[in-house]
């Protein structure tokens, strides 16, 4: 059996209003979905990350409103 973890989720505010866009690694690691920012760099760049349906490289800036998928595990 597969211990894979599909994680949605669909941003919201919880930025300052200083900060309204965030790195997509960044945030996957400040949300704890990865444990490093290492982590969060790897499944972007082999796939594992997508940002409104659509893969992502580890810079790519997401806003509050867009959906990220992110698999972790096998």
């Amino acid at each position: 059996m597969m211990n894979r973890l599909l994680l949605q989720v669909h941003l919201r505010s919880i930025f300052s209003t200083s900060m309204e866009e965030i790195r997509i690694d960044k945030y996957l690691w400040a949300i704890r979905v990865y444990k490093t920012r290492t982590e969060a760099t790897d499944a972007c760049k082999g796939g594992k990350v997508r940002v409104n349906g659509a893969d992502t490289k580890p810079s790519k800036t997401v806003k509050v409103g867009d959906t990220i998928v992110a698999r972790k595990g096998v």
